[in-house]
């Protein structure tokens, strides 16, 4: 597989022993970067998640990865129960009220669900992040940065002619360290663009959906990833 390296600016590497360091997501006190051990599920929002009965399947990986305030009481037996790193947008982070833009299960006090877990955050930065300022993200998880300007190569880099969504941002990220991630509750079609456990407004227009579910079809047949369905 192509990899990004320091030519291409972003200047990911691999580490021995299955240690994946991914030098863009800085902490945001120490600005170390990111290590990651092990298996890797990333698990979206998407409907076709529901009644598969993944969720034990998915509690067997060391990393599992959601999305902003995706739900998971009540729903273990499809979606698992484990969470180790939460990845998050500029609306989530800006404190935007979500409720009233259209997503009706949202409420910022579903960081109380993570209190006792403490899972690593990932703000993939569409919008700068403000010095000293971490947002709406509790002051003792975890917090890691992807800076603007590594978000923005991403896209380019894989051929996307539009801004990448948070979670081919992060995929493609993952795939330039050699690490295999499975996904599930994504969808590959436009027929899974809503939320499991919530309705939600039409997806942004800035983003191009289809190129990233062919995008991402790719990936899968070059067995680059795993789709779960």
């Amino acid at each position: 597989m192509k990899k990004i390296t320091s030519e291409t600016t972003l200047s990911f590497y691999l580490a021995e022993d299955e240690l994946k360091t991914l030098g863009f997501f800085k902490n945001f006190e120490t600005n170390q970067s990111l290590d990651i051990h092990g298996s890797i599920a990333v698990v979206g929002n998407s409907p076709n998640i529901i009644g598969k009965g993944l969720g034990p399947k998915i509690d067997t990986y060391d990393n599992v990865v959601r999305f902003n305030h995706a739900k998971i009481e009540g729903l273990e037996h499809d979606v698992g129960s484990k969470t180790t790193h939460i990845i998050i947008n500029c609306h989530l982070y800006n404190g935007y009220n979500l409720k009233s833009a259209g997503f009706e299960g949202f409420d910022y006090g579903f960081w109380d669900f993570y209190k006792d877990v403490k899972p690593t955050i990932l703000y993939v930065n569409t919008n700068p992040v403000i010095p000293g300022n971490r947002g709406t993200v509790p002051s003792d998880f975890p917090f890691y940065v992807m800076p603007t300007g590594n978000f923005s190569q991403i896209g380019p880099f894989y051929g996307l002619s539009s801004l990448p969504t948070i979670g081919c941002a992060f995929i493609g990220a993952i795939l330039s360290v050699d690490a295999k991630p499975s996904l599930f509750g994504f969808s590959i079609d436009e027929n899974g663009a809503g939320h499991y456990f919530e309705n939600r407004p039409n997806p942004s227009v800035s983003h191009n959906h289809k190129e990233e579910h062919n995008l991402l079809l790719n990936w899968k047949s070059q067995g680059f990833i795993d789709i779960f369905l």
